[in-house]
């Protein structure tokens, strides 16, 4: 009977750690030169360092 419950709590300890870090927001503005907003723009994070949680 136990051993029901063994397979789903493996599959969820895996699992969490990679849903805890991998669901968080960046937020922000791009502009451009003269600091004018940059409509539809996409920015790609490439490590950690371009990145500031506030």
């Amino acid at each position: 009977m136990k051993t029901h419950f063994v397979f789903p709590a493996f599959i969820a300890c895996l699992l969490l750690p990679f849903f805890a870090e991998a669901q968080q927001a960046v937020r922000g503005k791009v502009v451009n030169t003269r600091n004018e907003p940059l409509p539809n723009a996409t920015v790609v994070l490439l490590s950690t360092a371009d990145s500031l949680l506030v």
